[in-house]
């Protein structure tokens, strides 16, 4: 009964952010979005990937951390050329390293 209920919870907050994410974000003006770059992890799936997409669409360059190949390879086929895939496993501290080695790299000055 407790897990249903948890279960049921969990699932309206989960619509509840993702609507509200979709909604505000159609509204967000951002400045000068050619001279950012923005780095995203979790881009594999879920709301880093819709989020990497949605910046793409918006002229921001992305920089976007996969785990896998396989999501890196399905993000850009569907992406500009602004978006970038990195991989990186966030458990792994040399992973990490090497992503912001890449993104410092990758971003200049607009960091």
């Amino acid at each position: 009964m407790v897990a249903s209920f948890l279960l049921v919870a969990f699932i309206c907050l989960a619509l509840t952010m993702y609507l509200l994410i979709r909604t505000l974000g159609s509204h967000l003006e951002i400045s000068d979005a050619h001279k950012k770059t923005v780095f995203i992890t979790g881009c594999d799936s879920g709301f880093g990937n819709h989020l990497a997409k949605t910046l793409d669409r918006r002229g921001v360059n992305v920089v976007a951390g996969c785990l896998t190949d396989v999501g890196a390879a399905q993000l850009q086929e569907v992406t500009s050329s602004r978006l970038t895939t990195v991989k990186i496993n966030i458990a792994d501290r040399e992973s990490v390293l090497d992503a912001l080695r890449y993104v410092q790299d990758k971003a200049g000055e607009h960091g």
